[in-house]
């Protein structure tokens, strides 16, 4: 299954996805690449 986080800048999607899986990735305000978690 795959899901995608979408929303509109400065909302906290990668804190989001840092909760979700665990995984810390820095985060760069108008990053363009894919971040994967399991």
């Amino acid at each position: 299954m795959k899901t995608a986080i979408i929303g509109l800048p400065m909302v906290g999607k990668t804190s989001l996805f840092t909760i979700l899986t665990g995984r810390h990735e820095s985060a760069r305000m108008g990053s363009l690449e894919v971040r994967t978690g399991v």
